[in-house]
């Protein structure tokens, strides 16, 4: 007697075999999520009118109108009703290891945005929003929904820092949220098709870090990196940034010169790597190697940058430990999926805008200090991690536009311009930089935006000494955040709220390395603003 066939049974494996049926299940999450990543991204992005505002999520509803608010609760309920979305970890295949990943992911950037540093330029600290967003943690642990509401309390912090100066650097933190992002799109599909498997998610998400290095390397290659780049350069750009100044001069230059006999085999490491990302899908143990160079990659660059992208890290670390717990991590190295796999990341450009990391760097540096002077006429030196949440956007320092006058490199002595690189290694004194400034420089000055600037320092410290004289200065929050994706190291003789800021004055440093040492070749007083 023939034993029965079960028919679902038999359609489900047949389904998450067939190859036909796997690049549609791949297309139709990878469509969603394109559409997942846009929508949440936009809905997000509050006016700026809005974040004067207690609550984010109150102002959220009031941006987008009652009608379209309604719409999405409405589409909330049906969901939960009609779809499969109130499951349990249980009921996903290597759910209990895919829950692990999500709430390492989703609660790690959730705390990380739940105690930023109280917003002193719009002087709210958005505290009913973080305290929902530390609640929604522990639920994700329990029921994957809740991926949704976290995702988007998460993004309405992060939007915060983008005004008023805007240039937040998302790819220090875009395609870590991404994954959340990916997550709920296959959740989406998989609570109308019971047959949805998980190892499309995980796949989906290999596939994802795979793009955000093959396209940096893709990037490099293309631009000559691997003959005209100096990575030597990078400590002393960190310095003029801020970091590694616990090294006295002599002691920075042997780091840096110390690199040089090892540079070339950086360079084909790196590139090796990034490039060697596009076929990382072949076999099990080539993406865990690709993971674990990734995380030697960017303690590496901490070292030598300042550079702590611990969103980045916490994926790599925890894509590590998922792939290596699930029991059906086998599926995900197929020769239908390395053949999928690539084509996803050749296209990654269009479903995923991975970050374009890809530079040359120069002896070169364009950097800004600020000098507050107190009440009392005392000066202190302020830190840019002094101006939290906005502490990375002042490390970084991408400020071009109020500094007059053309200028050669970007922050921390980027370059895309390889015939500039070159005359700026020629070049051998401050004379030769000036000159190049004027025959070859750009001047990115913008009066509007320069304002816009001064008046955030104006009004941040303004609020700054207001809390301070009241007695409810909120350093009790700032004391707790989480580390900074730029480092710089608190300059001698900081000011800590020692007193109030009568007012601030912000220099423009030049700095240069040539013939063995790195100097300060012009200090421009840029603006003294009056503090209230």
């Amino acid at each position: 007697m023939m034993p029965r066939i079960n028919e679902a049974e038999a359609f489900g494996a047949l389904y998450k075999s067939n190859t036909a049926l796997l690049t549609f299940r791949l297309i139709a999450v990878v469509g969603l999520f394109v559409l997942l990543d846009h929508g949440y991204r936009y809905l997000t992005h509050l006016d700026e009118s809005y974040l004067h505002e207690p609550v984010l999520l109150i102002a959220f509803f009031k941006q987008q109108g009652w009608l379209l608010s309604g719409l999405m609760l409405l589409l909330a309920i049906s969901g939960l009703r009609y779809g499969r979305f109130w499951i349990d970890w249980r009921e996903i295949d290597s759910g209990l290891e895919i829950r692990n990943f999500i709430t390492l992911l989703g609660g790690v950037l959730g705390l990380a945005f739940a105690i930023q540093g109280y917003n002193y330029y719009f002087d709210q600290g958005y505290y009913p929003d973080r305290l929902l967003l530390l609640l929604l943690i522990p639920l994700i642990y329990w029921r994957p929904v809740f991926v949704f509401p976290l995702l988007a309390l998460l993004l309405l912090l992060i939007w915060q820092w983008n005004a008023p100066l805007g240039g937040y650097i998302w790819g220090t933190i875009h395609h870590a949220s991404q994954v959340l992002i990916l997550f709920s799109a296959w959740l989406v599909v998989n609570a109308f098709n019971r047959h949805q498997t998980s190892t499309d998610f995980v796949f989906l998400t290999c596939c994802l870090t795979a793009s955000v290095y093959w396209v940096p390397g893709l990037l490099k290659f293309n631009m000559d990196w691997l003959t005209h780049d100096r990575i030597h350069y990078m400590p002393l750009a960190a310095y003029s940034h801020g970091w590694l100044t616990f090294l006295n001069p002599q002691q920075l230059l042997a780091y840096a010169n110390a690199i040089i006999p090892v540079e070339k085999t950086l360079h084909i490491i790196v590139l090796g790597f990034e490039l060697g990302a596009l076929v990382s899908l072949w076999r099990r143990r080539l993406f865990l190697a690709l993971l674990i160079i990734a995380l030697t990659f960017h303690f590496g660059v901490f070292a030598a940058y300042g550079y702590m992208m611990w969103a980045w890290i916490t994926l790599d670390i925890g894509l590590l430990l998922l792939i290596l717990r699930m029991r059906s991590s086998s599926e995900l190295f197929t020769p239908a999926r390395f053949v999928l796999s690539i084509l996803l990341i050749l296209v990654s450009e269009w479903w995923l805008n991975p970050p374009r990391l890809a530079w040359y760097n120069t002896p070169l540096n364009y950097t800004y200090r600020y000098l507050a002077t107190g009440d009392s006429g005392e000066q202190y030196n302020l830190s840019p991690r002094f101006f939290a949440p906005y502490g990375d956007i002042m490390t970084m320092a991408n400020f071009r536009y109020i500094s007059p006058g053309p200028r050669l490199v970007g922050p921390y002595g980027m370059s895309g311009n390889k015939e500039m690189v070159g005359k700026l290694r020629t070049a051998e004194s401050a004379d030769d930089i000036f000159a190049l400034e004027e025959s070859s420089g750009k001047n990115a000055y913008k009066e509007d935006k320069a304002e816009i600037f001064y008046t955030f320092i104006r009004n941040y410290l303004s609020h700054y000494n207001n809390a301070s004289q009241s007695g409810h200065r909120r350093s009790d929050i700032n004391c707790c955040k989480p580390p900074p994706n730029f480092w710089s190291l608190v300059p001698d003789k900081a000011y800590t709220g020692q007193e109030p800021v009568k007012k601030l004055t912000i220099t423009e440093t030049t700095t240069f390395y040539s013939n063995g040492e790195l100097k300060d070749i012009r200090q421009l007083d840029l603006k003294t603003i009056d503090i209230p």
